[in-house]
């Protein structure tokens, strides 16, 4: 009976000393939060792409809040190459619509997204990222 006691103390005192504290520990518990956007962003950024050509070496942009039948104007401007960026509110729906001219005609081009955010659990905090949001309003002919 006592031979079985000391292999049981054995066998305890070879789990205690094998168990490591540390030994589970994962990034998760380190709590970096170098690469974390803790606070909860209010702009976004919202990537135009459009045509500039030869024809269209200046092309006139309007931005929308909400549809274009919302009539909601947020600002106008031209732009001078391919790809632009503008700073946007978060969780509003903007519609984009680049001015063309080709032979005699005006043609219209419209697209339209929302810029949103989503957090992701962190040690005790969020993690917070903003979605990447693109307008595309190229000439397709």
């Amino acid at each position: 009976m006592k031979s079985k006691s000391n292999i049981l103390f054995l066998l305890l005192f070879i789990l205690l000393i094998n168990c490591n504290p540390n030994k589970y520990k994962t990034e998760e518990y380190d709590c970096d939060y170098s690469n974390c956007q803790t606070s909860e962003p209010i702009l976004g950024n919202l990537n135009i792409k459009l045509t500039v050509d030869e024809k269209n070496k200046e092309v006139p942009l309007y931005l929308y809040r909400g549809y274009f039948e919302d009539n909601i104007i947020v600002d106008t401007f031209f732009a001078e190459n391919d790809e632009i960026n503008i700073n946007a509110n978060l969780n509003t729906l903007y519609t984009i619509v680049a001015e063309y001219y080709k032979n005699e005609d005006t043609i219209l081009v419209f697209d339209s997204n929302t810029i949103e955010a989503f957090s992701v659990a962190y040690c005790d905090s969020f993690c917070w990222t903003v979605k990447k949001t693109s307008l595309n309003v190229k000439l397709k002919f």
